[in-house]
């Protein structure tokens, strides 16, 4: 661990490395109807935040368990679109399983293709969910 350096009690890259950092959100109805909205706003957007302050090179995308489809490419955290309880307002199913195996793959890939172009990459995935899957009809896979 001599390659990289402590930040906020994290792993961090150095300056010549990259960490790309993805977020899957639940935005199923389960966390609405617990009362955590809020906590997920707050904790991604402190996220977002302390990502800020990390050295290197740090890039960040984000993902929903039901909001499938064209997601932004990864960008610095500053250029991450915040959540506000009008741009975060969840609601139906939580496929977790399915869509944690899309994201964790789709991080494979790309830090794949940024070592195989010589460069030193590391990923982070971050899951913000308050369970279970229970998409309808799902086998738990």
């Amino acid at each position: 661990m001599n390659d990289i350096v402590q930040w906020s009690g994290q792993v961090a890259p150095t300056q010549d490395q990259i960490l790309l950092v993805r977020f899957l959100l639940d935005d199923s109805s389960s966390i609405e109807e617990g009362g955590n909205t809020g906590a997920v706003i707050e904790g991604y957007n402190g996220c977002l935040d302390t990502m800020m302050q990390a050295p290197g090179k740090v890039y960040v995308r984000t993902s929903f368990l039901n909001k499938t489809g064209a997601t932004e490419p990864f960008s610095s955290p500053k250029g991450a679109e915040r959540l506000t309880p009008r741009t975060y307002r969840p609601a139906g199913n939580t496929p977790l399983f399915k869509r944690s195996a899309e994201v964790l793959q789709s991080v494979l890939r790309n830090t794949k293709r940024l070592t195989q172009d010589g460069k030193t990459a590391r990923s982070m995935t971050i899951i913000f969910t308050d369970g279970g899957d229970s998409r309808n009809g799902g086998d738990g896979q």
